[in-house]
């Protein structure tokens, strides 16, 4: 199943809500001048796990300090989540991220050696993006078009839910990766327990933003209509304690009493946003 937003704003003018959008800033560097002792061994243990996870050449690394995160599978979740559980990177792969914003995650990746490229609808975030020395161009996947076979990887995360054509951008996407490629792809969830919950408050519909919700029965579908091979669920951090925050506040402007909150139930069946990967 699948909700969408009715009536909607005509794609002509849909930019209007992105006025003021987070994606408007130059991505983070988050360097800290004189670390601490501890900021240096979480670095460490960090760029340790994510070289030996992605194939990276990140320093400061300790070596082995992955290992002891075993013990911190949040930690681990964490830095998969911020990494878009990228596979290992192969001698020359190419990476797209569709709708990258300020490319934030354009920077992560080619950090591990990707040859890392974006498109973004919104002339503000490419500015922010480009004026970081990322490759990204102004447009959607039509930039596109008439290509195929061009990347190994793709990702398209929250992203979907803003489009007017999620079908040709899940097509087009297939069609733009090589074979055995992966796609990587992240939305709210239709079946949040967040949207049980707090109804139009919850965070996860994003009004005006939000086109369209799917649930994961649906996108495995549509991605299998869309001629990729196989397509799984990715286990990920769970969004429903931040979620959860930012719909009491909604909940409270619109006058809405949520219902017993699901977040803070021990175990729920349905994610607050759906994570998946397909093959091509």
């Amino acid at each position: 199943m699948s909700r969408w937003l009715d009536p909607r704003p005509a794609a002509s003018h849909v930019h209007i809500a992105y006025g003021d959008y987070y994606t408007h800033d130059k991505p983070e560097t988050k360097r800290i001048t004189s670390p601490s002792l501890i900021q240096r061994i979480r670095t460490g243990a960090a760029n340790d796990y994510i070289n030996a996870r992605f194939g990276g050449s990140l320093s400061p690394a300790i070596p082995f300090a992955r290992l002891a995160l075993a013990a911190l599978p949040g930690q681990r979740l964490s830095l998969d989540a911020r990494y878009r559980h990228l596979p290992p990177r192969k001698p020359g792969a190419r990476l797209l991220d569709i709708g990258c914003g300020n490319g934030s995650f354009l920077a992560l990746a080619e950090a591990l050696g990707w040859q890392a490229e974006g498109v973004e609808p919104d002339p503000s975030a490419v500015a922010a993006a480009q004026s970081g020395g990322l490759t990204v161009f102004q447009g959607g996947v039509e930039h596109y078009d008439g290509r195929e076979k061009l990347f190994d990887e793709i990702s398209i995360s929250h992203v979907i839910e803003h489009v007017h054509d999620p079908v040709d951008l899940l097509c087009s996407a297939h069609r733009l990766l090589r074979p055995g490629g992966r796609l990587y792809l992240a939305t709210p969830n239709a079946l949040a327990p967040g949207y049980q919950n707090y109804g139009p408050a919850w965070r996860g519909l994003e009004v005006p933003r939000h086109l369209l919700l799917f649930s994961r029965p649906a996108l495995h579908e549509l991605l299998k209509q869309c001629g990729f091979a196989r397509s799984a669920d990715i286990r990920t951090i769970d969004a429903g304690p931040s979620l959860s925050e930012t719909s009491d506040g909604l909940a409270r402007k619109l006058g809405i009493t949520p219902k017993s909150d699901p977040m803070r139930e021990a175990e729920h069946d349905e994610p607050e946003f759906i994570t998946v990967e397909a093959w091509r």
